[in-house]
């Protein structure tokens, strides 16, 4: 699909879904501009975007690249980001793929209004910048789901949020990661679990590996740090 425009589709009110579950189909976002109302896309083999950009005006971006989770009689489960994509979702946004993983051949925008939510991710050292609560009205978070590490290929990354789920890690190499309130005034707390705008527990920073991290901003509210060992 390619050059897709809102009024393309504004007749349809709910999510507008493509499917491509029969073996070995894959889905492709075409190298030009593509928006939606909602979106949701599943494939057997893999989705490709090479859109400049793609956005939802209304509701969530889903993009699953092994609808069967399974890697049997594949070539590619994969979810790949072509270099200088962004993809907005006006609520959340999901990347996953069960046996695969979501990969960005260059730098990548990621950008939500009420949180996102990735699995296993591997960049190739571009800039990866995600904002999970991009409307900044304190609605938004960053999860990365259970046993799955967003490995940037030593590219840094940069995560303004609302909080974070760290249940699996971040590793940024030889480059470093870069971890703001969205919300500007907000306070953050390391080594703990609740009770701050930002609250990273010492398993999150223990999963959290590179060559530094840099945790606020001159922007942002108080910070306590406890037992970190």
């Amino acid at each position: 699909m390619n050059a897709i425009a809102v009024g393309d589709t504004s007749s349809i009110t709910g999510i507008v879904s493509f499917i491509a579950t029969q073996d070995d189909a894959q889905i492709t976002f075409g190298s030009s501009p593509s928006s939606f109302r909602t979106l949701a896309a599943q494939a057997d083999n893999g989705i490709v975007v090479t859109a400049a950009t793609i956005t939802t005006t209304y509701g969530s971006v889903y993009l699953d690249a092994d609808a069967d989770n399974d890697l049997s009689g594949d070539s590619s489960n994969n979810l790949q980001f072509s270099a200088g994509v962004t993809v907005t979702s006006k609520t959340t946004m999901t990347l996953e793929s069960s046996t695969g993983e979501t990969t960005a051949s260059g730098a990548l925008t990621l950008a939500a209004r009420t949180g996102i939510v990735l699995g296993a991710f591997v960049g190739s050292g571009g800039y990866v910048k995600v904002y999970p609560d991009s409307e900044l009205d304190g609605t938004g978070i960053f999860t990365v789901l259970t046993s799955k590490v967003v490995n940037t290929g030593s590219g840094i990354i940069e995560i303004s949020t609302e909080d974070l789920d760290l249940q699996g890690g971040i590793s940024t190499g030889t480059a470093s990661a870069l971890i703001v309130p969205s919300y500007n005034t907000d306070t953050i707390g390391i080594g703990v679990t609740s009770g701050f705008g930002i609250s990273i527990s010492r398993s999150e920073m223990a999963r959290t590996t590179g060559t530094g991290v840099t945790v606020g901003s001159g922007a942002n509210g108080n910070m306590q740090i406890t037992g970190l060992l």
